[in-house]
């Protein structure tokens, strides 16, 4: 048994293929586990996902049952693309759906991300990257401002 207390974790299990040189396959389930606070429902959950790739692109659809522990049913599609502009140069994009079910409601959100990055050593890369969702107001689970489109700045170093 995992600690209840602590950081979260993210259990992984998955299969993936070639179909051709330029098609992928994969398919897996990732359980995700959340520090346990007395006065807070219980968060775990498990999804499924499937995805395809072909050459800079790919496409993964995911679902949930019991999304957060409060027994919806959610569905994730996502498409993601990786493409370099030079050696040094690379553009990035994502945009993802959720619908999420409830025998009283149904809901869904879009969200997106655009990078460009720039490799700085051999194995590092510093991206600067446009997000945003469509959750507005209450929606938000932050707050109305929490959603809004955000610029951020990363460091990657692959190992």
């Amino acid at each position: 048994r995992i600690s209840r207390s602590g950081a979260g974790t993210q259990l992984y299990a998955g299969y993936a293929g070639t179909l051709s040189e330029a098609l992928s396959w994969e398919a897996g389930v990732i359980d995700y586990r959340f520090p346990r606070v007395s006065s807070a429902p219980d968060y775990d959950y498990v999804e499924s996902f499937i995805g395809l790739g072909l050459d800079r692109i790919n496409f993964r659809l995911y679902r949930s049952n019991d999304y957060y522990g409060v027994g919806a049913r959610m569905t994730y599609l996502e498409a993601n693309l990786s493409q370099p502009l030079t050696e040094l140069l690379s553009l990035s994009a994502h945009v993802g759906h959720q619908g999420l079910r409830t025998p009283a409601s149904h809901s869904s959100r879009m969200d997106y991300r655009l990078g460009f990055g720039a490799r700085v050593f051999p194995e590092a890369v510093v991206e600067f990257a446009v997000v945003g969702t469509s959750l507005r107001g209450s929606a938000c689970p932050v707050s109305g401002q929490g959603c809004s489109r955000r610029a951020t700045l990363s460091i990657a170093h692959s190992f």
